[in-house]
């Protein structure tokens, strides 16, 4: 600032505040000041970066993600460091890709190295922490990634991935819904609960986490199968049911890079 726009400044104190007020604030701050904020929301299973050509191709799950813009990403079947996607830390190098700060969570140790699930988000992080879930028959243990964001000066978001067994009958399967309805169903402040839930809408499972969640995609448009999808067991939900207004739902048809589509939210934070 030259001296003589500081000179007139002085002379008028309230140009002075407009001054500091513009050159203060981030486009991105100032959005967040907003009595609502809309947040695009991104669920994909990534099939640990491996496509239905058989290549291990990070940078392209890194353009499907950045295809949408979004705020929050929820990742399941992420590998670090294991021997099948070359002892690459995916998480990192997605962070890298992306300019999203990532948070991976394991859930098993596995060829080397480690497989399970991430966050990725352009807000600050706060916390982070991974919950267990009860065993199915599935060998293969399941769990909840937990990360709390700040979105405002005011604002705390929660925000839960998840993964659930596709191996065991429904009852067991259930458990697992309940147990993440019995850590994160009674919590009054904005989450948002994504992931993979193996599960059909008209199924028991579903029903179980519908009881405490309210569901934030279209259960007509399906997101498993390749190249048209051909079941629906990606979701986005959320609670309290007033945290948040549906804006736009969609699911994204990208037939190569995972044998998931991602499905992806537009959900308008509410200010009370």
């Amino acid at each position: 600032m030259n001296k003589s726009v500081i000179f007139t400044a002085l002379r008028w104190p309230s140009l002075l505040v407009a001054i500091f007020l513009f050159v203060g604030l981030s486009p991105a701050e100032e959005n967040t000041q907003k009595a609502n904020l809309d947040l695009r929301v991104l669920c994909y299973n990534v099939h640990h970066c491996e496509g239905m050509d058989d290549k291990i191709d990070i940078d392209r799950i890194a353009r499907v993600i950045l295809s949408q813009k979004p705020d929050v990403v929820f990742l399941q079947e992420l590998d670090n460091k294991t021997t099948r996607t070359g002892q690459v830390d995916q998480a990192k190098k997605l962070e890298r890709l992306t300019k999203l700060t990532t948070v991976f969570g394991k859930t098993i140790d596995y060829q080397g190295g480690e497989y399970g699930l991430a966050i990725m988000t352009r807000f600050p992080v706060l916390e982070k922490d991974m919950s267990f879930l009860p065993m199915t028959e599935d060998p293969e243990q399941r769990g909840v990634l937990r990360v709390v964001v700040k979105v405002s000066p005011t604002r705390k978001l929660t925000l839960l991935c998840t993964h659930l067994s596709h191996i065991g009958t429904p009852e067991k399967r259930v458990v697992q819904a309940q147990k993440i309805n019995e850590l994160f169903g009674k919590i009054e402040t904005p989450t948002i609960l994504a992931g993979d839930f193996n599960a059909e809408p008209d199924s028991k499972v579903y029903q179980a986490i519908a009881e405490k969640w309210v569901n934030a995609t279209d259960n007509e448009k399906k997101t498993l199968g390749v190249p048209v999808p051909d079941s629906k067991i990606d979701y986005i939900f959320y609670r309290p049911d007033t945290a948040f207004s549906l804006v736009e739902t969609k699911v994204v048809i990208e037939p190569v890079a995972s044998d998931h589509h991602p499905v992806f939210s537009i959900l308008r934070l509410n200010v009370k």
